[in-house]
This record gives structure tokens, C-alpha cells and sequence, in this order.
């Protein structure tokens, strides 16, 4: 690898001959997030490559905005609670993770929901993809 004053000259050298240099470059390649909304009663599916994990990094369930599992404000929007620990335990880690949003297979999701139980609440999450493996 070249020093800085050795890229300097060499940054010079490219205005008369290109081919005399060649500069090393590093790329920093930022991980996608996905992000989905998921209505009660549906399945959250979160999938990585095969040499990626999942890594939840927001995940929120309530009835916060309108969007594809609210369509009409009722006054009741604005509530619901921090999920992302929730989710970290289920899926964080792992290459997929599969979770039906009801009150039976994730009744943590539903302790400490602000919401009114009359209108469904719906998990609002992101996640990227981390190079690792499962476990």
C-alpha cells in the first residue's frame, strides 16, 4: 500500500501518464435495511443470504400511522409499544425467521401494548442483513 506522499506524487504522475499509477481504493459498502409492515394475524419473514444474519434494528407494535393494516383513523392511532427486543430474540442471529403476529405465538408483543384491543395492532419492523453465520 502506498504512503500518503507516495498517493500524492502518484495523484500528480496521473495528469501526464495514467498508466503509470495505480491507486488503491477501499469501498465501504453499507448493509441494506428491509423494513415491512406486518398486520396482525400475517407472518413477518425475514431472510438473508446464506452468509448473511438478521439483525433487527427497529421494530415497533401498536397501531402508530396509517399504512396497508390501518386505513381509517378511528382516534386511536399513536399507540403501541417498543418491540425490538421482542424480535431481537426470535430472529436476530439467524438466517430466517418465520413469526405469526397474534397473540398466541408472540403474546410478548401484546404485554405492554398501549392499543386498544378492539382494533388490530400491526408490527412495523427493519432489519439488515450482517455478514456471519447462524446461531
Amino acid at each position: 500500500m502506498q504512503s500518503i506522499s507516495q498517493a500524492i506524487l502518484c495523484d500528480r504522475l496521473t495528469i501526464f501518464s495514467i498508466s503509470s499509477c495505480v491507486i488503491p481504493v477501499q469501498l465501504h459498502i453499507l448493509p441494506v435495511t428491509f423494513g415491512e409492515e406486518v398486520c396482525e394475524y400475517d407472518t413477518f419473514q425475514g431472510r438473508c443470504p446464506s452468509d448473511s444474519v438478521i439483525d433487527i434494528t427497529r421494530a415497533w407494535f401498536g397501531q402508530q400511522r396509517l399504512g396497508s393494516c390501518i386505513s381509517t383513523d378511528l382516534g386511536y392511532l399513536g399507540c403501541g409499544k417498543d418491540a425490538q427486543g421482542d424480535l431481537d430474540s426470535l430472529c436476530s442471529g439467524r438466517q430466517s425467521c418465520d413469526v405469526l403476529i397474534d397473540q398466541h405465538s408472540v403474546p410478548d408483543l401484546y404485554n405492554g401494548n398501549s392499543c386498544i384491543k378492539e382494533i388490530n395492532s400491526y408490527l412495523d419492523v427493519e432489519y439488515t442483513c450482517m455478514k456471519g453465520t447462524s446461531f
